[in-house]
């Protein structure tokens, strides 16, 4: 259920295990200092019956989030995916 929203923003939902208040939720959350987030993505899970590549998207920070274990967090990119990325990866 991952995707794009929009060229600059991307719905992410994370391990069933995760919850706001654990380390990778306030990671996630952007409330732990010291971590870059960055968004690679993939096409499709699998490419010739082996895993497929992921594409670098650059880097995000945290607009909002919703549910607990799992978390679904929606990204903010701080520059849109770029052109030649955009029909690969189905952002609308």
């Amino acid at each position: 259920d991952d995707r794009f929203l929009s060229a600059d923003r991307f719905q992410w939902h994370s391990q069933n295990r995760a919850t706001r208040n654990s380390t990778h939720g306030r990671i996630i959350g952007q409330v732990e200092q010291g971590f870059e987030i960055h968004l690679f993505v993939r096409a499709a899970k699998l490419r010739g019956g082996r895993g497929s590549p992921f594409y670098y998207c650059g880097d995000v920070d945290f607009e909002s989030w919703t549910g607990d274990a799992p978390i679904i967090v929606t990204w903010r990119l701080r520059e849109p995916v770029p052109e030649h990325l955009r029909r690969l990866l189905g952002v609308p």
